[in-house]
């Protein structure tokens, strides 16, 4: 699955120009998503987990790409699928302040209480 570091990133500004490199990274290191509990934090099946939390910066996407704010090479993230409300109801974005949930791929352990995602630096 190819991962993508966002519509937003790409999207030229209210003047029509495309955004820059200085702008590029200052979106890359805006908090997108704040896991918000670790008992809202669970496990969906071998390698998938449920991350809840709230939207931030951006329009989320199944297939975008995230990393742990200040967490190292070996933390990306690819987002499966989104879902909100009780019962969860899969949908195609997460606007911000939005509570929802994140699928993706992992381990319990590899997220600590509460986690701060951004964006990947091209």
């Amino acid at each position: 699955m190819e991962t993508s570091t966002s519509s937003i990133a790409d999207e030229p500004d209210e003047d029509g120009a495309a955004p820059d490199a200085d702008d590029r990274a200052a979106l890359a290191e805006a908090v997108v998503f704040n896991m918000s509990d670790r008992f809202t934090r669970y496990e969906d099946g071998p390698g998938v987990l449920i991350l809840a939390g709230v939207a931030q910066t951006g329009v989320l996407r199944p297939g975008d790409g995230l990393e742990i704010q200040g967490g190292g090479p070996d933390t990306g993230i690819t987002i499966t699928a989104i879902r909100v409300g009780v019962p969860d109801v899969e949908v195609e974005s997460l606007s911000p302040g939005e509570f929802g949930y994140l699928v993706v791929t992992g381990e319990f352990g590899d997220y600590s209480f509460t986690e701060q995602l951004v964006r990947p630096i091209d």
